[in-house]
């Protein structure tokens, strides 16, 4: 590994957040995000079904 490129850092979060289908939104994330800047706030997941079909 070259001397330049730093280790990768381990996450120190506390506080996460994973959307729930049909609850979640936008706008959600974003008043979870101001409750915590430092918060690791997740995407929504996307089904097979939702690629398989457009």
């Amino acid at each position: 590994m070259p001397s330049d490129i730093a280790p990768p850092q381990a996450l120190s979060r506390r506080f996460s957040v994973a959307p729930m289908m049909d609850w979640t939104d936008r706008h959600c994330r974003f008043f979870l995000r101001l409750l915590s800047k430092n918060a690791l706030l997740y995407t929504e997941m996307v089904t097979t079904g939702a690629i398989l079909h457009g």
